[in-house]
């Protein structure tokens, strides 16, 4: 019994990030648990150990109780559902994902707005446990802009969310090699520029 009980929580966990946005997109997740609706920093590693315990426990529960053939079949269920969870929630388009970061948004952005970026390429680093707001756990800030950068292309590109103080849109504004052309105002002093607009299978 208290293995399965193990094997289920390690699945809850390995696929927080599904559940935990689809409850966050229709405002029904507990504040305490927005956390889980973090996709980048340590959080990716402990899902990814979580389904590795589910996958172990759940085989060993089917081999115990079941005859070898089904402790092969629990073992590719397992490991397809292992990558199934890891592979990220749905994209919500921006305007949903937004709502569901916003207050975390709306601390880092009071916290960089009046700030000069270090000198660095990437911006300034986020405290820890804003680091999740970035792909690359930092902003640019310049001229009362702070740029929260969503993705990056390879080898330049990207695209994300800014705060303008003025509350002007950000038109033109460098991100890493593409100016931000027609920015989709989220709400007053917020947009988000060089994104998908339409709800997609993965982020």
């Amino acid at each position: 019994m208290l293995a399965a009980v193990a094997a289920a929580s390690a699945w809850a966990l390995a696929w927080s990030a599904h559940w935990s946005w689809s409850l966050a997109v229709r405002h029904a997740l507990p504040a305490d648990l927005s956390v889980l609706t973090h996709l980048r920093g340590p959080l990716g590693a402990v899902r990814a150990v979580a389904a590795l315990v589910g996958a172990v426990l759940t085989v060993w529960l089917v081999a115990r109780l079941a005859s070898r053939g089904w402790a092969v079949v629990a073992c590719l269920v397992s490991a397809f559902v292992a990558l199934c969870a890891l592979s990220g929630p749905p994209w919500y388009g921006p305007r949903a994902t937004f709502e569901v970061m916003r207050a975390d948004l709306v601390e880092a952005a009071a916290q960089r707005v009046d700030q000069v970026d270090a000198d660095s390429y990437l911006g300034t680093r986020l405290p820890a446990h804003l680091a999740a707001l970035s792909e690359s756990g930092t902003t640019l800030t310049r001229d009362g802009t702070v740029f929260f950068p969503q993705w990056f292309g390879i080898p330049d590109d990207a695209g994300g969310y800014f705060y303008t103080a003025s509350g002007e849109p950000p038109t033109g504004w460098d991100m890493f090699g593409e100016p931000c052309t027609e920015p989709l105002p989220l709400e007053p002093h917020w947009w988000a520029c060089g994104m998908n607009p339409l709800p997609a299978a993965s982020w």
